[in-house]
């Protein structure tokens, strides 16, 4: 079954990545069974999730969260494993798991006519922040203004 996401969590104030996590949208989203150093940092900076990749396996979610957390370095999360029940990755699958970065994958700005090469190209020329593109890309209509990001597939 198909229905895994691996997600970050950054800080409201300068984007910093702070958790990577596997699961359901609820559980990235949710505050409750956290830990006290997870608690600290979302009362200090505030927080934002960023879906990284979804519609996994959990084998596949388990993987990418152990490849992230390891690209990040356990010591600068919060995170107190290093994840994935500690998969082993071959250079296909990095390869693969990068390709799913939001920051990887081309977007298309219908409005202006106009693609990016990454999210953070799009963020750069637009002028807007991550969270304002990841909005808009996601079709969150409730916090996006106008949706006319779309992701190249």
């Amino acid at each position: 079954m198909r229905d895994k996401l691996v997600y970050r969590h950054r800080r409201l104030t300068d984007d910093k990545v702070f958790y990577i996590g596997m699961g359901t949208e609820r559980r990235s989203k949710d505050k409750d069974g956290r830990s006290n150093h997870w608690k600290s940092t979302v009362n200090k900076y505030g927080r934002y999730v960023e879906i990284v990749a979804d519609r996994l396996t959990v084998a596949e979610a388990l993987e990418l969260e152990a490849f992230l957390i390891e690209e990040y370095g356990l010591s600068n999360l919060c995170n107190h494993t290093t994840g994935g029940e500690h998969y082993k990755h071959s250079e296909k699958s990095k390869f693969e798991m990068q390709v799913k970065s939001p920051n990887a994958r081309e977007i298309i700005d219908k409005l202006r006519n106009k693609c990016y090469s990454s999210l953070s190209q799009a963020c750069e020329e637009l002028g807007f922040k991550r969270t304002t593109v990841l909005n808009q890309l996601s079709g969150n209509a409730n916090r996006a203004k106008w949706n006319n990001l779309y992701y190249i597939d």
